[in-house]
């Protein structure tokens, strides 16, 4: 019963974000670049890709790897500092 009530409170207010998050993605209009894990554990491939697909910039990229959340590899945390200066920089 516990568990119940606390699914029928959490449920509305997580879809109320998710709403919000998609609104406010299409209003993001600089360059992205976005990181998937593909075993993630947190969050699914069809909301990573329907967050991506919500960006309205003309400069968006996606780079999908093998692993859980926290398993970002060294060579993508150092593309996005790569990625961030060249924008920042010119």
């Amino acid at each position: 019963d516990r568990l119940l009530g606390f699914l029928l409170f959490v449920l509305p207010v997580l879809y109320c974000l998710l709403d919000r998050l998609m609104a406010d993605a299409a209003l993001i209009r600089c360059p992205t670049f976005f990181i998937m894990q593909l075993e993630d554990e947190l969050f699914p491939r069809d909301g990573y890709l329907e967050l991506f697909d919500a960006f309205d910039s003309k400069d968006k990229r996606l780079h999908a790897n093998p692993g859980l959340h926290p398993e970002v590899t060294q060579e993508e945390i150092d593309f996005t500092l790569q990625f961030m200066l060249s924008h920042l920089t010119a």
